[in-house]
């Protein structure tokens, strides 16, 4: 079994920052005569066979397409842990500063948070846009700006290394304490402070990648996406990426790219009759995938119901700050400055946890779904949002009351003991429908959280932390 890509490691070698990659202006060249908007499907490694599905009056290769395709999505994919974990592999331990900040929620606590500065494995940040310009190696100017969020703060040269700074000295969105960069003495620190996060891993693919509306500046790639790590798939999907010549660098690159499920990818396969290949990559054998993927296969035949007699649980949509559940028949708006997890991160988040469980836990956690999570800028503010299919969860119980849901979860499956330990449960009004709501204060931080029974099937649990309690209800808005 060949090792996948993990959460810490990262490329080597990265072209300069501040220009295209050379290597992808041989591809822009190549492409230049290729006009119309033919489907075509190509496999990553075979730069011979091109598979055309509508009838031309010339053959048209478009073998590179698929090429750009795998070189983008693939540094794209090794780019998001980095700036994840704030480029953590990269920093010089020799260029460090250490300042003392207060902690939110705890005035009479500060805490010794460490910045370092960026300079090993080819690059060097000494600015935002130093770090913005980076992310327009893989991403469109356009692309990179809209789901860009880095913050730097200035900081007075009369403070010295390990003084104590206070968040009113300085301007910032939030706590500094929560600050990923600060300007110090003409030079830019990224935050060493850990990160309460993690990469679950991206593998190659092994199947073919599909290209599809080709134009001579744009083009979009169906993209089987391999999640794992030491070639233990946890999951397949397909990412829809759009791809363009970005005028800011007049190159190709990542314009959008929206996680799927695999279905998607097996309906374009139906629909263009691809070739079902699998071949053997660097990071998984042919047979490993091929295990994983029908076991991915065998779960969507299982959640399909053609003919539904009532509505079905369905899986929400994160936009931004917005995150809208037409099944729970609300939408959720965080802060300006705040986003919602996409697809791929929320899957992360959500099955980080299960890599430590044994097969009976994993089962039982598994019956409730995370649907959506956002954190705001600071340590502890956080909403997410979970559904619990209580028939799974539950089996030997009938018709389970959301109280009784609390009594279970809040008291025995957590430890909470009694519940007169907790605020509540009590009655509140959420877009017209009636929630329990029941609080707690737990290391000076608070907790909300919010339980409704949608129907016989599932019950819907919002949890407010942080900084996100003080205004969670009215952050909903109902769904007409």
């Amino acid at each position: 079994m060949k090792k996948a890509i993990l959460i810490l490691t990262f490329a080597t070698a990265v072209c300069s920052f501040t220009s295209c990659d050379n290597k992808l202006n041989t591809y822009m060249q190549m492409n230049a005569s290729n006009t119309g908007n033919i489907n075509t499907v190509t496999n990553y490694e075979s730069t011979q066979n091109t598979v055309e599905t509508e009838s031309t009056s010339h053959k048209k290769d478009n073998t590179s397409y698929e090429d750009i395709a795998f070189d983008l999505v693939e540094r794209y994919y090794k780019m998001m842990p980095e700036f994840m974990l704030r480029f953590s592999s990269y920093i010089d331990q020799d260029d460090t500063v250490t300042f003392k900040l207060d902690t939110p929620y705890d005035n009479y606590r500060t805490e010794s948070v460490p910045f370092g500065h960026i300079s090993g494995k080819g690059l060097e940040f000494n600015s935002i846009d130093d770090i913005l310009n980076y992310r327009k190696t893989v991403y469109s100017e356009r692309y990179a700006s809209d789901t860009f969020n880095y913050e730097c703060v200035d900081i007075s040269d009369k403070y010295k290394d390990g003084d104590y700074i206070n968040d009113a000295d300085v301007e910032t969105q939030g706590s500094l304490y929560s600050t990923q960069c600060i300007m110090y003495k003409g030079k830019m620190y990224v935050s060493m402070k850990p990160f309460n996060g993690g990469w679950i891993g991206h593998m190659k693919p092994n199947e073919p990648i599909i290209i599809t509306d080709v134009t001579d500046t744009s083009f979009r790639a169906y993209y089987p996406s391999i999640y794992g790590s030491f070639g233990e798939v946890s999951s397949v999907g397909c990412d829809i990426v759009d791809f363009i010549i970005d005028q800011y660098c007049g190159d190709w690159r990542i314009d959008n790219l929206e996680p799927q499920s695999y279905s998607l990818y097996v309906e374009k396969m139906e629909e263009l009759s691809v070739p079902d290949t699998i071949k053997d990559t660097d990071d998984l054998s042919a047979n490993d995938y091929t295990e994983a993927r029908q076991r991915i296969l065998e779960e969507i035949e299982q959640y399909k119901d053609d003919t539904p007699a009532e509505p079905k649980f369905t899986t929400g949509v994160s936009n931004g700050n917005t995150y809208t559940s037409e099944y729970a028949g609300f939408r959720l708006v965080a802060p300006e400055n705040a986003e919602f997890l996409d697809q791929a991160n929320l899957y992360t988040e959500y099955m980080m946890p299960t890599r430590f469980m044994y097969e009976e836990e994993k089962t039982y956690y598994l019956t409730a779904k995370k649907d959506a999570s956002v954190s705001y800028y600071d340590p502890y503010g956080n909403i997410s949002v979970w559904f619990y299919n209580i028939k799974e969860r539950y089996p030997l119980t009938e018709n389970m009351s959301a109280e009784s849901f609390i009594q279970r979860e809040f008291r025995n499956d957590h430890g909470k003991g009694d519940l007169e330990e907790i605020n509540g449960p009590d009655a509140v009004n959420i877009c017209g429908q009636e929630y329990l709501r029941i609080s707690s204060v737990d290391s000076s931080i608070a907790y909300s959280y919010y339980v409704r029974k949608i129907d016989d099937e599932y019950i819907v649990v919002i949890n407010a932390r942080g900084s996100a309690v003080d205004d969670i209800e009215s952050r909903f808005e109902p769904i007409c």
